[in-house]
């Protein structure tokens, strides 16, 4: 035992350390957690660009990101001469929320919903390979350190 001169008691520096637990261990351990709520931001987004908009009694929309990838044109409608079952303000109504106005409303949060997770997706996966690498890069130099073995015999008294 060495007095360390602090006002403790005496520590054993040859006495090993308490396991305490590495970096990459810890990110290890916390990426799994990013990596789920990842996957909800992604299907969260995937559900509100699949539920289908409509411009009622006008036109079906459909789904919101089918409508902006296949750029389907809005349908308008004459309100002179507006179709059976709307009247002449129905159909101003209905020119005035078109379907890509409806669909932008839905389009816009479910992009951002499913852009984030796969961007916090991808940030979890590279950290969890960075800490991986890290943790076996340190098994490795522990492995090449040479074993402690017992301490040597002391020398044989001279005469």
């Amino acid at each position: 035992m060495i007095d360390t001169g602090t006002d403790g008691p005496a520590a054993d520096v040859d006495a090993p350390a308490a396991p305490r637990r590495r970096w990459p261990d810890r990110v290890i351990s916390v990426t799994p957690v990013f990596a789920a709520i990842a996957l909800v931001l992604i299907v969260a987004g995937a559900i509100v660009l699949a539920i289908p908009v409509e411009n009622p009694k006008v036109q079906d929309c459909g789904a919101p990101a089918a409508f902006v990838l296949t750029g389907r044109p809005d349908v308008f409608v004459d309100p002179t001469n507006p179709p059976t079952g709307l009247t002449a303000a129905q159909a101003r109504s209905a020119n005035g929320n078109r379907c890509q106005e409806r669909v932008a409303a839905r389009a816009v949060p479910g992009g951002i919903l499913a852009a984030t997770g796969l961007v916090i997706g991808v940030v979890a996966a590279i950290v969890e390979w960075l800490a991986r690498v890290a943790r076996r890069r340190d098994a490795l130099v522990v492995s090449a350190l040479p074993a402690a073995g017992p301490p040597p015999a002391p020398l044989p008294p001279e005469g």
